[in-house]
Order: C-alpha cells, then sequence, then structure tokens
C-alpha cells in the first residue's frame, strides 16, 4: 500500500530529500548545504530530516552567534 500525500509522522521535520524536491534541487545539494551548516538535519536512524523551524530562523540569519564579551 502506498502512501500518498500521507501527514508526516513528525510534525516539523520534513525527509531531506522531499525537502530538497520541494525547493527545485537535488538530494546531493541539500547535503551540501548541510554540510556548510545552513540547513539543520537530524538523523532518525539512518534517514536525514530537515528541522523545518530551525532551518528557516538559520537561513533568515536569527541563530547567530553574538560576539563581545559577557557581563
Amino acid at each position: 500500500m502506498s502512501e500518498v500525500n500521507a501527514p508526516s509522522a513528525l510534525p516539523g521535520f520534513m525527509p531531506r530529500h522531499e525537502w530538497a524536491a520541494q525547493i527545485g534541487k537535488c538530494d546531493r545539494t541539500a547535503k551540501r548545504l548541510q554540510d556548510a551548516g545552513r540547513i539543520v538535519v537530524i538523523y532518525i536512524g539512518k534517514d536525514p530530516y530537515v528541522d523545518l523551524e530551525r532551518t528557516a530562523s538559520r537561513l533568515r540569519g536569527e541563530d547567530k552567534r553574538r560576539r563581545g564579551r559577557a557581563a
């Protein structure tokens, strides 16, 4: 039985190959973005899943480290 348009079992996460297809890229390009630290990926077993919320935050530049001395 095939799962067509089945809701994700993990809300907020998407398999990396599906995420790449959604933005019009291949999985290898998504892997390169992962290696460069541009997207946030977690592994569940052997399968890579993109954390959508943290990736969006990272792409907007909201999770950069703050420079300067701690008070």
